[in-house]
């Protein structure tokens, strides 16, 4: 179905150039398809829902337990060549 509709999508119309009266500024305006998977900001509007709709009815339901730990380039680089020195790290995050 989606795919017999995006026959006649592409850059040519899916996007609308304004021009300002008083000053002649342009500025380009995109317009959404309303499907997924043709156009950036639909995708990622469908993306931003679906996240909300885990945050409120999923995520609170369900036991989760996730940490990042990002370190410094030069630390990353150090504990890949001596990973010895990485338990101790973990542990006293752990």
């Amino acid at each position: 179905m989606e795919q017999r509709q995006r026959v006649g999508y592409g850059p040519s119309i899916s996007r609308n150039q304004r021009r300002c009266a008083d000053c002649a500024h342009e500025k380009l305006a995109a317009f959404s398809c309303k499907r997924r998977g043709i156009c950036p900001s639909c995708g990622a509007r469908r993306m931003a829902a679906s996240a909300a709709w885990l945050v409120d009815h999923v995520i609170p339901k369900v036991p989760v337990r996730q940490w990042v730990l990002s370190f410094p380039i030069p630390l990353r680089s150090l504990f890949a060549v001596r990973p010895e020195l990485l338990a101790p790290v973990l542990q006293i995050i752990h």
